[in-house]
């Protein structure tokens, strides 16, 4: 049976995920501000090192090529503001860190096993835990075209290190998650019809 590249495409769109924040299609954001929160109980350490990076991010958007908006930090809620809560984190425990190792040697020695008993194929798995944040998106009602918050999970590389160096690769990963949704924003507002 063949599928054919439409119907390909068409499934890969079909079930593509809808963006966590959702633009009204009759406003203009000339500038979009961004609000960095954060619950009580979230590390210091990650926060501070989103904040960094989100600082860095702003200025690299700003400065590089032309977009359809540009970006400024605030501090408190105002209008086109795409909102970020920082809700919760979790490192991967000395647990799920021994877990792993267990699961991943036995699920990379199965195939040897199979192959050895004369088994027609080889099966193998592994487990890779990670460092998970949620955040908490939302924008502003003047822009917000979805009128509730969604939340949106952070992952990195936790196997087989330390809790600081998890914590330092997490920070470096921020960038790909406000990357992600920046440019979602981005190009729903240019499919809007606004336009630099």
């Amino acid at each position: 049976m063949r599928i054919s590249f439409l119907a390909l495409l068409f499934a890969c769109i079909a079930c593509a995920p809808p963006p966590a924040v959702l633009l009204k299609t009759d406003v203009e954001i000339p500038v979009l501000s961004v609000f960095l929160d954060a619950d009580r109980n979230v590390p210091t350490i990650l926060f501070e090192g989103f904040q960094q990076r989100l600082d860095n991010f702003i200025l690299q958007y700003n400065s590089s090529r032309k977009h359809a908006f540009m970006l400024k930090r605030t501090n408190q809620m105002e209008n086109a503001t795409l909102h970020i809560k920082f809700i919760a984190t979790k490192l991967v425990s000395s647990q799920q860190q021994a877990v792993g190792v267990v699961v991943t040697v036995v699920g990379l020695s199965l195939p040897i096993v199979m192959v050895a008993s004369g088994a027609e194929f080889a099966l193998f798995f592994f487990y890779f835990p990670k460092t998970k944040s949620v955040f908490e998106l939302s924008l502003s009602s003047d822009i917000d075209g979805k009128g509730m918050p969604s939340n949106s999970l952070l992952t990195s590389p936790g196997f087989l290190k330390p809790a600081d160096k998890q914590i330092e690769k997490h920070i470096l990963h921020f960038d790909k998650f406000i990357t992600f949704h920046i440019n979602s924003l981005e190009k729903q507002y240019r499919k809007s019809g606004y336009k630099k």
